[in-house]
């Protein structure tokens, strides 16, 4: 999974990165770094996907083959955009929308 960290100039700021859930977040790190603390994390109550689309022609560059962007957007606002296999994406998406017991979509209790 790559996720875009700056989006100065067009088609770039594409950052490689492993990502997993972990109870009800999604914790993504970077995988040229010596951290072992995740560099982005985001509840799943507190966040929504957004808008999907191909790569760029300059993205299908730096990307690799078959991947889908899509936006998620956290309870503060930032919106992020991560690239991912369509498999991948599948997963996410249901992910994001199912929800423990007793809460409802955006973590809310019912």
């Amino acid at each position: 999974m790559c996720v875009r960290l700056t989006t100065t100039t067009p088609g770039t700021g594409w950052v490689l990165g492993v990502a997993r859930y972990r109870a009800d977040s999604l914790e993504w790190f970077n995988s040229f770094s010596l951290s072992l603390r995740p560099r982005m994390v985001l509840p799943r109550g507190d966040t929504r996907s957004g808008g999907q689309r191909g790569p760029t022609p300059v993205e299908a560059v730096l990307l690799f083959d078959n991947q889908r962007i899509v936006e998620l957007i956290s309870g503060s606002g930032a919106v992020w955009e991560f690239s991912m296999a369509p498999e991948s994406l599948t997963g996410l998406l249901s992910w994001l929308e199912s929800s423990p017991p007793g809460m409802s979509y955006r973590g809310r209790p019912r």
